[in-house]
């Protein structure tokens, strides 16, 4: 029989690893499976054109054959522009926002989460460029591998870029509005000086 692990749970738990196990669980409700609406889109016009060799990185890192994640091969469409944001029980516990651009997901680990709070400037590490797929990502992702540990999606939804997300990556400096199940309203990614991959996730 498979059991489910409510909100309750992997809120709480510090691991949510531990937290499956102990229930003895198979499967796990996050944001995709409880959703009671979809989203409005917001209207944008998109790459048509997946740029696979953004995923070289990603690739490189993963052994197709001993990981469930998926190694790309979705080619962009017009229509709104998607975000998810990732709860990932790797070895260090955390958030990954994700951000599409040129068809994939250009990522960043937020070891704190996001948060409402303007006041809040939460780390935010620049990592490898993952494939559209990823969006609808959720498992395990077996020991010995790159990221080993359960990823869920915690939220979802669709992004209006209120700069051109390309030049404010260029630029150090990324404004958007979010709109999912629980992040809405405006936020901004800003490199820290002399920083390549260190950024601030801000309210």
């Amino acid at each position: 029989m498979v059991s489910v692990i409510g909100n309750q749970c992997w809120n709480r738990a510090t691991d949510l690893n531990k937290c499956v196990a102990a229930s003895g669980s198979t499967y796990v409700v996050s944001m995709r499976h409880s959703m009671m609406s979809q989203p409005i889109p917001i209207t944008v016009i998109k790459s048509t054109v997946a740029k696979t060799e953004l995923l070289d990185d990603y690739r490189r890192k993963r052994n197709s054959d001993g990981t469930p994640e998926p190694f790309g091969g979705r080619i962009a469409t017009k229509g709104a522009m998607r975000f998810v944001v990732h709860h990932h029980a790797a070895r260090n516990t955390h958030y990954d926002l994700r951000l599409e651009m040129e068809g994939v997901l250009r990522s960043w680990a937020v070891p704190k989460g996001p948060s409402p709070n303007v006041k809040d400037k939460r780390f935010a590490t620049l990592v490898e460029d993952h494939p559209l797929e990823y969006g609808d990502f959720e498992a395990k992702i077996p020991d010995g591998n790159y990221g080993a540990g359960w990823s869920i999606v915690w939220d979802r939804g669709f992004y209006r870029p209120i700069v051109d997300p390309l030049e404010g990556l260029a630029n150090g400096k990324i404004l958007f509005e979010l709109q999912g199940q629980k992040l809405h309203g405006k936020w901004t990614l800003v490199r820290l000086k002399g920083k390549e991959k260190d950024w601030l996730f801000i309210k």
